[in-house]
C-alpha cells in the first residue's frame, strides 16, 4: 500500500493502481466539475484530471482546494488521473487481516461528490474504494515498525 496524507487525514492506496508520485503541477481549471476535481494538469504530455482528495472526502467543508504537496498518478485501464494530496508517506506492506480492518476510503467521503465523479469515471470510484483510511493508533503502530 501507498500511505497518504490528506488533510490530517491518513490513507493507503493499493500500490497496483499507482504510476508515480511527484510535486504539483499546474491545474487549468474546469467548468462544470464537481468541486473535488480540481481541473487538468498535462502529466507527462497526458492531459490528466486532478482530484482534491480532501475534497473529495469531506475534510474540506467549504470546498477550498487542500496544500497541495504531492500528486499521485494512478493507471485506470488506458487512463490516468492524479490525486492531489498533502503528503506521500511511503510504502508499507500491510497483511490482508490488517488491510480488510481498516475503514473504507470513501466511508466518510460526501456521497455527492463520489456521485458526481462515478458519472464521470466509475473506474476511479472503484480504485478509491479499495483505499483504505489509516487510524491513527494504526498508522503509529506502522511507523514503529519502519524505524530501526
Amino acid at each position: 500500500m501507498l500511505l497518504l496524507r490528506a488533510a490530517g487525514r491518513s490513507l493507503a492506496v493499493p500500490i497496483r493502481y499507482i504510476v508515480e508520485t511527484m510535486r504539483p503541477l499546474a491545474i487549468q481549471a474546469l467548468a462544470s466539475c464537481p468541486t473535488a476535481i480540481r481541473g487538468l494538469a498535462i502529466i507527462r504530455g497526458l492531459p490528466t484530471p486532478v482530484v482534491d482528495v480532501a475534497n473529495l472526502l469531506g475534510l474540506n467543508p467549504d470546498g477550498t482546494p487542500s496544500g497541495e504537496g504531492r500528486f499521485v498518478t494512478l493507471r485506470l485501464g488506458p487512463r490516468q488521473v492524479a490525486l492531489a494530496v498533502d503528503a506521500v508517506v511511503g510504502l508499507r506492506t500491510l497483511p490482508p487481516s490488517t488491510i480488510e480492518a481498516l475503514p473504507p476510503l470513501l466511508g466518510d467521503a460526501a456521497q455527492g461528490a463520489v456521485d458526481s465523479i462515478g458519472l464521470l469515471d466509475a473506474e476511479l470510484v472503484m480504485v478509491l474504494r479499495a483505499g483504505r483510511l489509516v487510524p491513527d493508533e494504526v498508522w503509529q503502530e506502522l511507523e514503529a515498525r519502519a524505524s530501526p
